[in-house]
């Protein structure tokens, strides 16, 4: 999809109009090459990115977009799109930064224990049964900043984190168990941090060649102002990321 914003500012600031067109043209080229490569089809739009998408897609489609290049025609039709995808389009987004050399083998699947994480982690099974896939949890110590106010000690500060990663760990088993009929299916790594931060960093020490994150339905100011964490994951991650639809969050 080309961006007719993109364009329309192409031809009012370079004041060439012809240029707009041998983009389009090069665009059109470089579609039909690489879809006679693979044996698809291909259709260059002009319009609004995603929601020229949006009609082109349903929540079962599964949209893939390039997130790299740095030249004036990766700007014209690229943008900032896989970030809008992730908070607009219906369906699960599929975010390629990488050269693929094979099916995915090395998973780092975040999750939140809350609803649907046995769904999205059979989800990912179902297209990666061989992968290994390690489940990775940002956990949050109830009270933990309460009671450091409350001058409680180190030590019954430590155990009641303890408390907290172990009962991780065993959701993560039980998600595991549910999700695959093997409680060690998923490896656990649980820690305390930022969830997306999480999620990147750790990818990036394992070596995972695709980071699985769920989308969590929220209101559109409160995703506005806060942010997601799969919107996150998507714009600081350095390799492939692909984000599915998870339920609305209990209480949300």
């Amino acid at each position: 999809v080309a961006s007719a914003t993109g364009l329309a500012a192409v031809r009012k600031w370079l004041l060439q109009p012809t240029i707009a067109d041998k983009l389009l043209v090069e665009a059109r080229t470089f579609l039909e090459a690489h879809a006679r490569q693979v044996g698809a089809s291909f259709r260059l739009l002009v319009g609004d990115v995603v929601e020229e998408l949006q009609k082109c897609s349903t929540p079962g489609t599964l949209v893939v977009v390039g997130a790299s290049g740095a030249d004036t025609l990766d700007e014209l039709f690229f943008g900032n799109t896989a970030e809008k995808l992730v908070r607009d389009i219906a369906g699960p987004v599929l975010v390629v930064r990488r050269k693929p050399s094979g099916p995915y083998r090395n998973i780092a699947l975040g999750v939140d224990l809350q609803a649907g994480c046995a769904r999205l982690a059979s989800e990912v099974l179902k297209f990666a049964h061989e992968a290994s896939i390690t489940a990775i949890h940002a956990y949050q110590a109830r009270f933990d900043s309460a009671l450091q106010r409350a001058g409680v000690g180190s030590p019954e500060i430590d155990r009641h984190r303890a408390e907290a990663l172990t009962a991780a760990t065993k959701e993560i088993r039980e998600i595991s168990l549910a999700a695959s009929a093997d409680y060690f299916r998923l490896h656990p790594l649980v820690e305390r941090g930022n969830p997306a931060h999480l999620i990147v960093e750790r990818g990036r020490l394992l070596g995972a060649d695709l980071l699985v994150v769920a989308r969590r339905s929220r209101p559109r100011l409160e995703a506005f102002l806060v942010g997601s964490v799969a919107g996150r994951v998507v714009s600081t991650a350095d390799r492939d990321v692909l984000v599915l639809r998870g339920p609305t969050p209990t209480g949300a």
